[in-house]
């Protein structure tokens, strides 16, 4: 979704990926996907191995108000990088910390994301996206819940010290939607804090604390 309002030159000036890129071909696809006022089909789910790095620049249009009052932009180019993690990845990661014993697979998996997120440090400013599917709070994965694996994550970020100074937005992101009943007296933004409140608040305090800290 991000990579396809990037390039629709409708939010940025340009969007240039980068050809050296491990995820190029990945992100291109993603890139042209979702088009406005078109229903599509999601992508396939991302295999435990395989972890897509996608670099582009975009030029800016970032508003800087000048002591006179007037707007200018800046119109220059930012280097991103998009890291597309696959879910599966919490399996592994739960897992780990529980002491059971991983299949080469998912080990090759779990160090790659060590040597992303913990090994790989650098002065770049990052965002981070939690991804929930609604209406998916009960369904069990590997005979565990979201929030099982969520709670895990979370001790994995804390120990690993994920969330540093480097840090500039954490986003928690809630999928289908369109499954959200939707009243007069019930706005998206009402029924989406309720539904983290009533199955996820252990998660979204953690989440609040480890901000803090």
């Amino acid at each position: 979704g991000i990579l396809s309002a990037a390039n629709s030159g409708r939010v940025c000036t340009d969007f240039s990926p980068i050809t050296n890129s491990q995820g190029y071909d990945y992100m291109l696809t993603l890139s042209e996907f979702f088009r406005k006022g078109e229903v599509r089909e999601l992508p396939a789910a991302t295999s435990v191995t395989d972890t897509y790095e996608m670099k582009f620049d975009l030029l800016g249009r970032y508003e800087r108000k000048k002591k006179n009052g007037n707007i200018e932009y800046d119109n220059k180019y930012y280097r991103c990088a998009a890291i597309d993690l696959a879910g599966e990845l919490f399996c592994c990661i739960h897992e780990d910390l529980a002491g059971i014993e991983l299949l080469e697979d998912k080990k090759k998996a779990l160090a790659n994301l060590k040597k992303i997120l913990v090994e790989n440090k650098s002065k770049n400013r990052k965002i981070h996206f939690f991804v929930i599917e609604y209406g998916a709070e009960n369904r069990l994965y590997k005979g565990r819940t979201q929030d099982v694996y969520l709670r895990s994550c979370m001790r994995y970020i804390e120990e690993n010290g994920i969330f540093d100074k480097n840090t500039d937005r954490i986003y928690i992101m809630v999928t289908k939607s369109d499954k959200f009943n939707v009243t007069d007296t019930a706005s998206e933004t009402d029924i989406l804090r309720q539904y983290i409140e009533d199955n996820y608040l252990g998660f979204y305090k953690n989440l609040k604390r480890l901000c803090h800290k």
